[in-house]
């Protein structure tokens, strides 16, 4: 069973507010995928070496990453024993949102991937792939912090009572997990 998500209930209320969000969708679309879709009209693309194995590898690490947490969030809510209980566990007790880690590795990858015929092609076209992984990163510390959206807020007020929330918050980084701090 799935519950309600209420995060972006006041944002969706409004024909204004719906508009907003998905253009915001779109542009994020747009702008994570500069990287690939100015690398692939390139046209001098260097062969695999060990850079774009490891780029490659990176990607290949992010999804897993991504993947693996969603999963452990997942298998925590469905567990009764769990209900009404945060889930910090597993990956999500190295980080405080480990898929929004795992999703950075992955796009960074991407962009790494595509760095070498980007500064061939100039600085304009690598500066414009860069921004895939820099908005990435804003876009996922404003979520995690509370700037952008009231999810911080939300956690905060559900589990205010919970000591252990609270040591959670103070002692786990917010989205790159301390192995790789």
């Amino acid at each position: 069973q799935i519950g309600h998500d209420a995060r972006l209930d006041a944002t969706l209320s409004s024909v204004g507010g719906s508009i907003a969000f998905w253009l915001i969708s779109f542009i994020w679309g747009v702008v994570t995928l500069l990287p690939h879709s100015i690398g692939a009209g390139c046209s001098q693309r260097p062969k695999m070496g060990f850079g774009a194995c490891a780029a490659l590898a990176l990607c290949a690490f992010g999804l897993y990453w991504e993947v693996a947490s969603d999963l452990q969030k997942w298998f925590f809510k469905l567990d009764p024993a769990n209900k009404g209980c945060f889930c910090n566990v597993g990956l999500w007790a190295w980080s405080q949102h480990p898929n929004y880690f795992g999703n950075l590795c992955l796009w960074a990858g991407l962009f790494l991937l595509n760095a070498s015929p980007l500064a061939q092609a100039g600085p304009a076209p690598l500066v414009l792939g860069a921004l895939s992984p820099l908005f990435l990163a804003a876009l996922f510390y404003g979520q995690a912090s509370g700037t952008i959206m009231n999810s911080t807020a939300l956690a905060t007020q559900k589990y205010s009572s919970d000591p252990v929330f609270a040591a959670y918050v103070k002692q786990v980084p917010l989205v790159i997990p301390w192995p790789f701090w």
